[in-house]
């Protein structure tokens, strides 16, 4: 059988090639210290950056700016990032938006 015909048949039965996109309905608690790993930019190096939701549980004000540009480099529009202990959230273009919009 070749891999189109096998393809067919599995796409026919709903099932799903697997993408580095943003896996709608999902969340990721991760430490402050991630978003300045080296290759932050690549999506497929860690699973956390294809949650919809990536919490930071604490991160100082002094902190925000460096996770917000660790996000941005990865973030798809559908993403969000939201700053636990200061009540802020994050688009994936970068805009803070009210927490009671999501």
């Amino acid at each position: 059988m070749s891999l189109f015909e096998i393809e067919r048949i599995l796409k026919h039965s709903g099932v799903k090639e697997i993408t580095n996109h943003t896996q709608l309905g999902t969340y990721a608690v991760v430490e402050t210290n991630k978003f300045t790993t080296k290759g932050i930019s690549n999506r497929d190096n860690a699973r956390w950056k294809r949650a919809q939701y990536i919490i930071v549980d604490y991160c100082p004000t002094s902190y925000v700016q460096i996770c917000l540009n660790g996000f941005l480099q990865f973030a798809e529009g559908n993403q969000f990032l939201i700053i636990a202990n200061l009540n802020q959230v994050f688009n994936g273009n970068g805009s803070q938006i009210p927490l009671s919009s999501l």
